[in-house]
């Protein structure tokens, strides 16, 4: 019996190395096997599949350098996503699709985007939700292990990350940019100045190397630190603005909500940003378990029971 449809469409993904898809496809061939000999097989691997997140083993010279997140965990119940942010995810949903279109034609088209915009605003997080979205891994580059003490190593290290990113599709997420981008023209040239404007054009280069099914997201509170020529090479540039009082009350509510937890008091809106205000929310949720394990003598005895290994006595006896 020949290849069916499903398993050419395996073995090309498999070629690709888009984890996403070769599960999509395992999935779909074990789908289409009716005979009773497997059976139990493709029942068992359908559950397996199904339930198992997308990961990516990064090999053992990124351990450093990057971090694989798990991002199957991400609860978008307790998420808000503004109208401005759910355009930015469907233009990066529709440059999916039109980079995988070109890259048939052999065209090179890069999908990535740099978001900007205030500390807390929640820019990284928004990145964990467009990789949940488009059922991808998570890769986090951190700068600051990025840098080297040594000329040019810091180069080689961008260039691994970016290499392992062209062959492994994924989010890859460039926090804090402007730490290792900086306007040239601005320095002498010489020392550290000058090994920082080397490292922005090593990041521009491989930028333009970018492969078709790479998507970069990468994230700035200083836009107006960041080179000119870097910007240019994002196909988008998106403010992250800080949410309206209506915005975070209904965050809050779908917070709430989903936890089934109801505060006696209420949230305070005077909040400078979405994280100061799941801050707020988590300290309060802290304060009504304190409350109600204080006011339970079952808890207060099982909690005596467990530290103390006898039951705490009360002064009435």
């Amino acid at each position: 019996m020949g290849l069916t449809n499903n398993q050419k469409q395996l073995i090309e993904e498999v070629a690709k190395g888009d984890m996403g898809r070769i599960k999509q496809c395992a999935i779909a061939c074990l789908a289409e096997d009716n005979t009773s000999k497997n059976k139990s097989f493709c029942q068992a691997y359908l559950k397996r599949l199904k339930n198992q997140p997308t990961l990516i083993e990064l090999p053992a010279n990124l351990h450093q350098l990057a971090i694989a997140e798990d991002v199957s965990l991400f609860n978008e119940r307790r998420y808000y996503i503004s109208s401005r942010e759910r355009e930015i995810i469907e233009n990066i949903k529709r440059s999916v699709l039109v980079s995988q279109k070109m890259l048939e034609l052999g065209i090179r088209k890069s999908n990535a985007t740099l978001l900007h915009g205030k500390s807390g605003t929640g820019k990284t997080t928004f990145a964990k939700y467009i990789a949940k979205t488009l059922d991808l891994p998570f890769i986090y580059l951190n700068f600051t292990n990025l840098i080297d003490s040594y000329m040019g190593k810091t180069s080689q290290n961008i260039g691994r990350v970016f290499q392992f990113a062209n062959t492994n599709r994924c989010v890859l997420m460039l926090d804090e940019i402007d730490c290792i981008s900086i306007e040239r023209g601005s320095s002498s040239g010489e020392g550290a100045d000058g090994e920082m404007s080397r490292i922005t054009i090593s990041l521009m280069q491989e930028l333009d190397k970018i492969s078709n099914q790479a998507i970069i997201i990468a994230a700035t509170n200083r836009l107006d630190r960041i080179d000119k020529a870097l910007i240019r090479r994002f196909s988008k540039v998106h403010e992250v603005k800080k949410l309206t009082d209506a915005e975070l009350e209904t965050l809050k509510n779908n917070y709430l909500m989903d936890i089934g937890i109801e505060l006696s008091e209420p949230v305070s809106m005077e909040v400078k940003n979405q994280s100061e205000m799941i801050t707020n929310i988590n300290a309060m949720i802290e304060k009504e378990i304190e409350n109600s394990m204080i006011n339970n003598p079952e808890v207060e005895y099982q909690l005596n029971l467990e530290m103390f290994g006898t039951p705490k006595l009360s002064s009435n006896f």
